[in-house]
C-alpha cells in the first residue's frame, strides 16, 4: 500500500512538472495596460497619425484616421483608416490632434480597434506625445517615436 501511494505521488509530480505553463492572459480592462510593452504585445499595428473626422453611429462610433507612420506591423492598405471607439471608454480622438495608436485589426469589420487606452496624443503645433489624461499612470508621461518602436 505504501509503495502504491509513493508511486502515485511521483506520477502526479511528473505530470505536474511536465505540464505546459499557462500563457499570461491579456488584460481584462484597458486600465491594466500600464506599460508600453503590454500595449505593444497585444497590438497588431502601432501607428502615428492625425484624427480626421467622426463617422459611424452612437452605438458604433468611428473616427477617420490618417496614418503618417507605421511603427510596428504591416502598414494599412487604405488611408485614411477607420478606428472604432468603445462608447463605454473615455477615449476620444479629437480631429486635428496627432496620436500614437496601438491597434488591433478588426477583421471583417473594416475598422481597427484601439488596444488599451490609446495612450498618447499631441495637440496641433505640439512637439511631444503626451499621455492622455485617462491613461494609466504607469505609462510614461510623454514618449518619443523611438520609445514606442522599441519599448
Amino acid at each position: 500500500m505504501r509503495r502504491r501511494a509513493l508511486g502515485s505521488i511521483i506520477g502526479l509530480l511528473l505530470v505536474s512538472g511536465c505540464a505546459a505553463t499557462a500563457e499570461p492572459s491579456p488584460p481584462e480592462s484597458w486600465q491594466e495596460y500600464d506599460t508600453l510593452t503590454a500595449l505593444a504585445d497585444d497590438a497588431s499595428l502601432i501607428v502615428t497619425g492625425v484624427a480626421q473626422r467622426h463617422t459611424g453611429t452612437d452605438e458604433r462610433p468611428l473616427v477617420q484616421f490618417s496614418v503618417t507612420s507605421t511603427l510596428e506591423g504591416a502598414a494599412p492598405r487604405d488611408d485614411p483608416i477607420h478606428v472604432a471607439l468603445d462608447p463605454a471608454e473615455p477615449l476620444d480622438l479629437h480631429p486635428g490632434f496627432h496620436y500614437v495608436l496601438y491597434l488591433e485589426d478588426g477583421g471583417t469589420s473594416e475598422a481597427f480597434t484601439v488596444v488599451g487606452p490609446g495612450a498618447f496624443q499631441r495637440s496641433p503645433g505640439g512637439s511631444t506625445f503626451n499621455r492622455i489624461a485617462s491613461a494609466p499612470h504607469g505609462l510614461p508621461p510623454s514618449v518619443t517615436l523611438a520609445d514606442v518602436a522599441s519599448p
